[in-house]
């Protein structure tokens, strides 16, 4: 089975998700999701460091032979941008340490891929994601793990393990 880690990365909140493929039925299936919460922790470098320990961990845990990361996409808030581009970057740099590949998909490609439409809001990729992965409809997913889930998913659908 092929293990894929989805990442939405953040400063204050970021999402996690891990996927499984099932090597016969090509199904994905759930297999846990997350958000990592650092908006308790005041310094800035602190948070890119614990961001950076949690995906460490993550990784050692569930072993995923893939990763997918949200990119950027434009703000008007300048500070912002760099912000969550130094978070990306944690994120990163724990893919690359443990020597995992990982895509970056837009958050537009994300929607597109997994609901059909660019434009959808969260709740429609919730909603999708958990259809998808036959979460239970009561289950509570935060929305920044359901994002994790869907850019897993979107890695899944864009490479070679559907057909």
């Amino acid at each position: 089975m092929q293990t894929i880690l989805g990442i939405d990365p953040g400063s204050h909140y970021a999402g996690f998700g891990i996927i499984k493929i099932d090597s016969k039925s090509k199904k994905a299936l759930y297999v846990t999701s997350g958000v990592i919460n650092l908006s308790k922790i005041q310094e800035f470098d602190a948070k890119l460091l614990e961001l950076y320990k949690n995906i460490c961990e993550i990784i050692n845990i569930y072993k995923p032979d893939n990763a997918a990361i949200e990119d950027l996409f434009v703000y008007k808030n300048v500070q912002s941008a760099i912000k969550l581009s130094h978070a990306r970057a944690a994120c990163i740099l724990a893919l690359a340490n443990s020597e995992i590949k990982f895509k970056s998909y837009s958050p537009r490609y994300v929607k597109k891929t997994v609901t059909g439409h660019g434009g959808s809001d969260k709740d429609k990729v919730q909603q999708v994601v958990k259809s998808i992965l036959n979460i239970d409809e009561t289950c509570v997913l935060k929305a920044d793990a359901s994002d994790a889930l869907a850019i897993a998913l979107s890695y899944y659908y864009s490479s070679n393990f559907v057909y």
